[in-house]
């Protein structure tokens, strides 16, 4: 049985995202402009890249903090898209409140 896609998809983020070093980071005042029904593209050309991400088979959730441990942060924002439309269907995080 081959692996999916999906699952090569995965891999690549997570060797991207460790590989990389992307560093945590967040600008609140973009962050209250996300909004259901924006694009994935949208999101990420207001926001940048997401700090991390998570794939599941119905969703993909995409954040963004300003602390890389989960205890202090303060400022946090997660966006969860779905896979097929690209469209965000919801919003969460002290930046967008």
């Amino acid at each position: 049985m081959k692996p999916g896609l999906g699952f090569y998809f995965y891999i690549a983020m997570l060797f991207l995202q460790t590989s990389c070093g992307i560093a945590p980071y967040i600008n609140c005042t973009e962050g209250k402009k996300v909004h259901v029904g924006m694009t994935q593209a949208e999101v990420i050309k207001l926001m940048g890249d997401p700090y991390f991400v998570s794939l599941s088979k119905g969703s993909f959730v995409f954040g963004w903090q300003d602390k890389e441990d989960v205890r202090q942060v303060k400022n946090n924002l997660q966006v969860t898209i779905n896979p097929q439309t690209r469209l965000i269907n919801k919003v969460e995080g002290t930046c967008f409140q």
